[in-house]
């Protein structure tokens, strides 16, 4: 199923910027996102 191949590859490039702050994935796909929620960022209230 290629939508699963375009899903897990979108979810690897987020984990590489956010883990290792390498956007270079990041970037190619950045223009396609909407809406990118990073929940480590926010403190529990």
């Amino acid at each position: 199923m290629p939508e699963l191949s375009i899903i897990d590859y979108l979810i690897w490039a987020v984990q590489r910027k956010l883990q290792k702050n390498e956007p270079r994935y990041f970037n190619a796909l950045k223009d396609k996102l909407e809406t990118l929620l990073n929940l480590y960022e926010y403190d529990a209230q």
